[in-house]
């Protein structure tokens, strides 16, 4: 049966296409397409009683859904869903999209599909700013190599690329990354490492906080993590500032050092 409704999210944003649907009060199945994901959504008389995603159904997969940055879809009309795994009213579904729709729109700005690439900022005078990062932005930070796109950042980070864009336009407001051209595909490469010199660096700062014992502390979280001083995966390092952070036990001391190793990063 032929699609009465098709085009690119790029164009029209889910959350519209869902709400034309219920409005018409419409039967039958939304197909949604992003690279090899396929996803459907079902309507019956314009109430949404079925959406799939991946290996998620119901009202997580409908979520899910709304955090797409681009895609395809068609509408197949009077096609009834195989079950029912929705029981919320459409509407109040609908309006829960809504409420973050503003915030959405500000981060569509600055990143308006997958494949927009950040890079660390270039600092300013006076050295790291005075800003305090929570775990799961050091988990994004590490990824950010002026190469990644969102997308691929979203993957590595095993997130889903609305959260990561979340996180990646929180970093933008605070100037700690910035939009920059993606580089040309090359051909895979090697893992990309950082050396022994890195790791000097955390060691003096850590030092700085902890004495002698830093050195010791340094070696055991690297170990924990599988890695070596000369061949440190350089995907990693998120989790063993995270893991070193918390052997401080003073928060502006902790802070401090989660500072410099960001401006530690842009050198390496």
């Amino acid at each position: 049966m032929a699609a009465s409704l098709e085009g690119s999210l790029g164009d029209t944003s889910l959350l519209s296409l869902l709400r034309l649907l219920h409005t018409d009060g419409r039967t039958g199945r939304l197909e949604l397409k992003r690279g090899t994901d396929k996803s459907t959504i079902f309507f019956r008389a314009g109430n949404i009683d079925h959406a799939v995603a991946g290996e998620l159904q119901g009202t997580v997969g409908l979520n899910e859904l709304l955090t797409w940055l681009e895609g395809e879809f068609s509408f197949v009309p009077d096609v009834n869903s195989p079950k029912v795994t929705i029981e919320a009213p459409t509407e109040e579904l609908l309006a829960e999209a809504e409420a973050s729709a503003a915030e959405w729109t500000k981060i569509k700005e600055v990143i308006p599909h997958g494949g927009v690439v950040f890079r660390l900022a270039a600092r300013k005078e006076g050295g790291p700013q005075a800003v305090a990062f929570e775990p799961g932005q050091w988990e994004i930070i590490a990824h950010v190599n002026g190469a990644h796109t969102v997308a691929e950042i979203a993957a590595a980070a095993e997130i889903s690329e609305f959260n990561a864009a979340k996180v990646l336009y929180g970093l933008y407001a605070k100037n700690i990354i910035e939009v920059t051209e993606a580089p040309a595909k090359a051909p895979p490469a090697a893992v990309a490492t950082v050396g022994g010199s890195f790791f000097d660096r955390i060691e003096q700062e850590f030092a700085v906080i902890l004495g002698p014992m830093a050195s010791v502390i340094v070696d055991e979280n690297i170990e924990k993590l599988g890695q070596t001083r000369d061949a440190f995966d350089r995907s990693w390092i998120a989790e063993l500032v995270e893991a070193i952070s918390l052997e401080i036990p003073d928060e502006d001391q902790r802070l401090r050092f989660q500072r410099i190793m960001l401006a530690a990063l842009e050198e390496y």
